[in-house]
């Protein structure tokens, strides 16, 4: 078997066995993300920037969006090794970057609700399927 190929599957085993995604029983390989451990990952985030710095990033936001996700990580964050596009990916689905609040020269950037709700319901449909156990919905 190619090396490269038993390296991701004993990777996706390890994942399923922590309860981070699901995998199905058939041959397609299709692997699913727990919602619930998306949703942890989002409640957990507290983005800000300093009034100035926003304003200069405020008008490209590729090089505001690598800024939130460098400062908005920290080393105790469940998911602060993971990747640079992974990261990148939550603050995009997950977080406003177009209009956030300012609050004594601080920038707070406020979780889109509407894309949390929606992963709620994933998290609860994955559940009730029996794909992860309830760990937040107690």
């Amino acid at each position: 078997m190619n090396k490269i190929l038993k390296k991701t599957i004993k990777a996706t085993k390890k994942l399923r066995r922590k309860g981070l995604i699901y995998i199905g029983d058939n041959i397609n390989l299709k692997a699913e993300v727990n919602s619930q451990f998306i949703a942890t990952i989002v409640e957990g985030l507290n983005i800000f920037m300093e009034e100035a710095k926003y304003e200069v990033l405020k008008n490209n936001k590729e090089r505001l969006l690598h800024e939130l996700v460098i400062s908005g990580f920290r080393r105790d964050d469940l998911i602060y090794n993971f990747s640079f596009d992974f990261k990148m990916s939550i603050i995009k689905e997950f977080i406003d970057i177009e209009d956030p609040e300012l609050v004594d020269g601080m920038y707070y950037f406020i979780t889109n609700y509407g894309n949390l709700r929606e992963l709620y319901r994933k998290a609860l449909i994955q559940i009730k399927e029996e794909k992860f156990k309830n760990l937040i919905f107690n």
